[in-house]
């Protein structure tokens, strides 16, 4: 399956939650860092079929910043 693939025009430090809407002790949390680079890659190897929600929080320039995004899995 093809990693969720985030641009950012900046290094980034913070965290990506994984969060399964009908199963939420699935959700997974995968942190973020600068050595991650401007487009970060986030694998769905291992996650159950349904519909999922990816939440990315992080930090740049003292500022927080938060972006959600749902996909579904087959």
């Amino acid at each position: 399956m093809e990693p969720l693939r985030f641009n950012f025009s900046h290094p980034v430090n913070g965290k990506v939650k994984l969060f399964n809407v009908v199963n939420p002790e699935a959700t997974r949390i995968i942190p973020l860092t600068e050595a991650d680079g401007e487009v970060i890659g986030i694998s769905l190897d291992g996650l159950c079929s349904g519909h999922w929600k990816a939440m990315l929080e992080w930090e740049y320039d003292g500022r927080g910043y938060c972006y959600a995004q749902e996909f579904e899995i087959p």
